[in-house]
């Protein structure tokens, strides 16, 4: 597995259709860097993406990964990375 400096893991990935979806099965994008958000979700993509090209392994990108801009970017899903986890606050 390559490393990809700075980026880290977010939870989203998509299938062979191009559905971008969260690990509770929401989807929040549909396509290409020409695709549609869903309506009322946050998406955040770096400009040109997701493009399913990668510079760093062969295969197609499948995975969510935030930048060290705050964007993110569709990697291959076996580049090592951090990754951040979700969870839910709680009450002192």
């Amino acid at each position: 597995a390559s490393i990809a400096e700075g980026d880290w893991w977010l939870a989203g990935s998509r299938d062979d259709s191009f559905v971008w979806r969260w690990p509770d099965g929401t989807v929040f994008w549909r396509g290409g860097p020409d695709g549609m958000s869903e309506p009322g979700v946050f998406v955040y993509w770096k400009v040109g993406e997701p493009n399913n090209a990668s510079t760093t392994l062969p295969g197609p990108e499948r995975c969510v990964a935030i930048t060290p801009a705050e964007d993110w970017n569709d990697r291959v899903c076996g580049i090592l990375l951090p990754y951040v986890c979700e969870r839910t606050p709680q009450r002192p």
